[in-house]
C-alpha cells in the first residue's frame, strides 16, 4: 500500500469515487482486489459491498481507488475530479452548479457533459 495523505472527503464525492470505480471491468475490480488480499468473488453488487466494507474497516482508502483508476485510464479521460481547497470565492464559486453553467453558456460551450 503506498503512503496516502489522508483525505476528508464529503459524502458526494465517495458516493461518486465508489460510482465510478465500479464502473470498470470487473476483471480490473477483480485484479484491484487481489492485490490487496481481499476476495474477489461475486457479482459487482457483491465486489462494490466488500469495496464499502473495505473502505470502512480501513483496509482500502479512497485515493487509493483513484490511484488506481488513474493507472488504467488513458490521460485526458480521467473521471474524477475532486476540488479542495481554500474557502475563496473562487473554489466556492466552482462548487456552485449554476456558476458553471452559466459560464459554459457564456463561451458556447454547452456541449461539455457533466455531472
Amino acid at each position: 500500500m503506498e503512503n496516502f495523505e489522508k483525505i476528508i472527503y464529503s459524502e458526494e464525492e465517495r458516493i461518486k469515487i465508489i460510482d465510478y470505480f465500479m464502473n470498470i471491468k470487473g476483471e480490473l475490480i477483480r485484479e484491484f482486489l487481489k492485490e490487496r488480499k481481499i476476495p474477489t468473488s461475486g457479482t459487482k453488487p457483491e465486489l462494490k459491498e466488500r469495496i464499502t466494507e473495505s473502505i470502512e474497516e480501513g483496509k482500502i482508502l479512497y485515493d487509493e481507488l483513484i490511484d488506481y483508476l488513474d493507472t488504467i485510464v488513458p490521460y485526458d479521460k480521467q473521471h474524477i475530479y475532486l476540488y479542495h481547497g481554500p474557502n475563496s470565492n473562487i473554489v466556492i464559486n466552482w462548487r456552485n452548479i449554476n456558476y458553471y453553467n452559466k459560464l459554459l453558456q457564456k463561451n458556447n460551450l454547452t456541449r461539455i457533459i457533466h455531472d
